[in-house]
């Protein structure tokens, strides 16, 4: 399931009226792409660097009081913005969300692939040129990363993507 804000719907209508709308170099952000995740306390955190293990620990009372929860904990350790990976620098929204949607693509295939068994949240946020995406476990005991009514973002474009919601597992 895929949720828009009104300012993500109109750049999509924005792209699908562009002729080149597919066509994008993909060759930089092969290893964002399909990232390395790792699994920590019940977190799944991105892992760029190849940095973190299995049993790498993390310090829950620190965590709670500057996150929250550890749904905040990841959406923060899961924050990547595309344009850090990109060598043009002036790129209007629409370009820039045709890279964020093929690396949320790729994402998605990543997570159902390696955890098939929990549900994800990945969330796009264009503004001004700039793509930010981020991912968190599904917490059914957590609020959400954002807030209920994500038109309140402003001059944002929102996209929310649920992962694995329609299977069988939790």
């Amino acid at each position: 399931m895929e949720y828009t804000n009104k300012n993500m719907k109109r750049l999509k209508e924005r792209l699908e009226d562009r002729s080149n709308a597919n066509k994008v170099d993909l060759s930089k952000l092969k290893d964002i792409i399909s990232p390395n995740i790792v699994k920590v306390d019940d977190c799944y955190i991105l892992d760029l660097e190849y940095e973190l293990t299995d049993n790498t620990t993390i310090n829950w009372n620190r965590i709670l009081k500057m996150y929250g929860d550890k749904t905040g904990y990841e959406a923060s350790c899961n924050e990547l913005r595309i344009n850090d990976y990109l060598d043009n620098s002036d790129l209007s929204d629409e370009e820039i969300s045709l890279y964020a949607f093929q690396v949320v693509d790729g994402w998605e295939q990543h997570l159902k692939e390696k955890f098939p068994e929990h549900k994800f949240v990945v969330i796009i946020s264009i503004d001004e040129g700039f793509a930010t995406l981020r991912f968190h476990k599904y917490r059914e005991e957590e609020s959400g990363w954002l807030k209920a009514d994500i038109e309140e973002y402003g001059n944002e474009a929102i996209l929310v993507k649920e992962i694995n919601f329609s299977n069988k597992f939790n």
